[in-house]
């Protein structure tokens, strides 16, 4: 198994060592550091860390993590160590499948003569193996197509773009060998050639156009959770799609986020970095979208919608919480103004160290029933950040849960569980439907569990909102 840590600009290679990123397996009470290697590939601006022998099956825990000392070429560093973390299987679960096409363009016949090439596979390739001797194209007669190749790691696409407009009426083969693998190290699993098209006698010249958003335009009542959606006519360039040219504007300006593309729906999606502004006016803007011909958008595509103001929104306010409600709060619930996704604060809980650690179950409770009555649809939406052993379910963990406020929410088995999380984490967002609850009053808990081992650390979350319509 190789492990891809991708960057947002171009790194200083000589900074991307096994030094400054390692694995560590967090399984035990210590942390052990795993044998490996790092390599990097400056097209993709992806580090790639490749263990010295297969993982331990699980519940076995790994942690990525990367050091202040990695920079870009501008000298740029990250603004703190970045660690990420996830779990091996069960079970003897080596991966010995090879990635395959769920998606591929042009097809058919009068293909446009001035057409890209794409092939989007089901899962993370290894960039280092997306070569020319292992991703080309010939006509019919075996003559090569010289072009220039690239993969975008976000929607594992190779893209191949002929160096110039390919001949008419005349058949192509696209061949993908099995040198291209995936992050394991399996081939590709491709048929011979992987497909073929036949172009047309005319260019395209046509660019795309956008044909749906999500939410549409002049929309009111919008959640604040909402992610915004844009719905292509034809396949586009991925590389085109990105935070340059799909923005968001809200009452404070441009929105942070992050831009991905699904090459299976033609659709771009825009994720803002924290939940918008109640009651707002928020206008898109998508614009510079080339399609596979390399037509360019004629002309940026607008469009607005207004937000809807949250059902709860309890901020900072900690009269909207009792807190340190359970059977062992061997710490308390807090605010922090140390890190947070919105300031000045988030809430927190330190797992003390040592003994103090062992059989925690500590919970945040709404203070007062939160009304959802004249809703049809509910939503719950936070961000979290988490640094917990995770061994197995009944490790420690982190739970939502929810009680009908009619029903005796003092007798433990009237709260539902909604989620469980685990393990180490960075900021990330979470969203619940609540739907089901829609029309009710309903407490809200958010409770942290530990068991009768050390290493656990902490629980934050923060921006926690109910949102309906």
């Amino acid at each position: 198994m190789k492990i891809l840590i991708q960057f947002s600009e171009p790194m200083d290679a000589s900074t991307i060592s096994n030094t400054n990123i390692t694995l560590w397996d967090i399984t035990g009470a210590v942390d052990q550091q795993v044998n490996g290697t790092v390599t990097f590939d400056p097209a993709t601006n992806t580090a790639i860390f490749t263990p010295s022998s297969n993982l331990d099956v699980g519940p076995s825990s790994y942690e990525i993590r990367i050091s202040t000392d990695v920079q870009s070429i501008y000298s740029n560093i990250l603004s703190g160590t970045y660690f990420s973390s996830f779990q091996t299987c069960t079970t003897s679960c080596i991966d010995t499948t090879g990635p395959t096409l769920i998606s591929y363009v042009p097809t058919g016949t009068n293909v446009s003569i001035n057409s890209s090439i794409l092939a989007t596979f089901n899962e993370p390739l290894n960039p280092l193996t997306v070569t020319s001797a292992n991703f080309y194209v010939q006509d019919s007669f075996g003559s090569p197509v010289s072009g220039t190749l690239t993969y975008d790691p976000p929607t594992n696409t190779i893209i191949f773009n002929p160096d110039s407009d390919l001949a008419q009426f005349t058949t192509y083969n696209v061949y993908i060998t099995t040198g291209i693998t995936d992050l394991a190290g399996n081939p590709a699993s491709v048929s011979t050639p992987a497909w073929s098209f036949t172009t047309g006698g005319v260019p395209d010249t046509t660019p795309p156009n956008v044909i749906a958003t999500a939410p549409f335009n002049g929309q009111t009542n919008v959640p604040v959770t909402t992610v915004i959606t844009v719905t292509f006519d034809e396949p586009v360039d991925p590389l085109t799609i990105n935070n340059t040219n799909f923005k968001l504007f809200g009452p404070s300006g441009e929105v942070t986020g992050t831009v991905t593309y699904d090459s299976l729906t033609l659709t771009a999606t825009f994720t803002p970095s924290t939940f918008l502004e109640g009651g707002a006016l928020y206008t898109a803007e998508i614009q510079n979208v080339k399609d596979m011909a390399g037509n360019t958008m004629l002309s940026p595509y607008t469009w607005s919608f207004t937000t809807n103001v949250p059902e709860w929104n309890p901020g900072d306010d900690p009269s909207q919480w009792n807190a340190n409600q359970g059977t062992n709060c061997a710490s308390n619930w807090v605010q922090t103004s140390t890190t947070y996704v919105s300031p000045p604060y988030s809430w927190y809980y330190e797992i003390p160290p040592g003994g103090g650690s062992k059989n925690n179950d500590c919970a945040m409770v709404s203070a007062i029933p939160i009304d959802l009555s004249g809703l049809t649809s509910v939503t719950l939406g936070f961000y979290h950040q988490m640094f917990l052993k995770d061994n197995g379910p009944s490790d420690d963990y982190g739970l939502v849960e929810v009680c009908g406020a009619s029903l005796d929410c003092t007798n433990p088995a009237n709260w539902v569980e909604l989620a469980r999380y685990s393990g180490k984490f960075t900021w990330r967002r979470e969203t619940i439907d609540l739907s089901a609850y829609a029309g009710t009053q309903i407490y809200l808990r958010l409770r942290l569990y530990t068991d009768g081992q050390v290493p656990s650390q902490y629980w934050y979350y923060d921006d926690l909102i109910i949102t309906g319509s």
